[in-house]
């Protein structure tokens, strides 16, 4: 499951942990926010760490801008972006020791 899921939504998360949620495969899960299907989020000063995919996931013609966040030790990418439909504004975060980078290669 995903810490926060975002659909057709907007939303504001401020100063939020997520951390160590559960990758079950059959629901593509385990990252600790999703903005999905159209959502916009603004995301301030949150901590993803130790989830068992992405601290945070944005696809399917969402937008998030993102500052001051950590994105610490996620078993894959600190950010995955869908590099076709989706769009995010990063300012000021850190990143440390998520097992496939920071980012994936789009952004």
């Amino acid at each position: 499951m995903a810490g926060i899921f975002l659909l057709k939504s907007q939303a504001t998360l401020e100063e939020n942990l997520v951390s160590q949620t559960k990758f079950i495969a059959s629901e593509q899960s385990g990252s600790g926010v999703v903005v999905f299907g159209g959502s916009n989020a603004t995301i301030t000063n949150d901590i993803y760490q130790k989830n068992e995919q992405y601290g945070l996931l944005v696809a399917q013609n969402s937008q998030a801008k993102v500052s001051g966040s950590t994105f610490a030790e996620n078993k894959s990418y600190g950010m995955f972006l869908d590099c076709l439909s989706s769009k995010v504004q990063e300012e000021k975060n850190t990143y440390k020791g998520n097992g496939q980078g920071e980012k994936n290669k789009c952004r």
